[in-house]
């Protein structure tokens, strides 16, 4: 993971530049914890340090996990599935991941305790209704957006 850290790095962002972090880096840390990969730990340790040397370049991070529960994800799986203006995000798949949900909640809470730290804390979001969600957000990163202008 010390090159996938370099790599997001030279890719991150700029000096006033808005940029969503991709999950990927924290869903290879989930399946890890899925699966009982003993390097779980070793992966929670890069992501931290990736978090620290991202602030230490004056990157503010704001990591948000938005949660739905399981009847609406299911709800959700379907209309992919059903609705032909959706079903381009349609991915049998995930429902493998509906029927382990509570080994998948398990895993996220291990997840967001690994890497979760005082300067970069996590902030679970309910996700199942969208305005109230997109409220929500804009609330927590409104402070990070508003300050002196250049």
């Amino acid at each position: 993971m010390p090159e996938l850290r370099d790599r997001a790095l030279a890719r991150g962002p700029g000096p006033g530049e808005l940029v969503i972090f991709h999950r990927s880096y924290y869903e290879e840390l989930l399946r890890a914890v899925l699966e009982g990969d003993p390097s779980a730990a070793t992966i929670a340790a890069n992501i931290t340090e990736l978090e620290h040397a991202y602030t230490r370049r004056t990157t503010t991070v704001v990591k948000v996990m938005l949660h739905i529960d399981r009847d609406e994800q299911l709800r959700r799986l379907d209309a992919r599935r059903d609705d032909q203006e959706l079903h381009h995000l349609h991915n049998p798949d995930d429902y493998h991941d509906q029927r382990r949900w509570d080994d998948l909640m398990r895993a996220y809470q291990t997840m967001l305790v690994r890497t979760h730290t005082a300067s970069h804390p996590w902030f679970v979001i309910p996700a199942n209704d969208r305005k109230l969600r997109n409220a929500i957000v804009a609330g927590l990163l409104h402070p990070h957006l508003t300050g002196p202008v250049a």
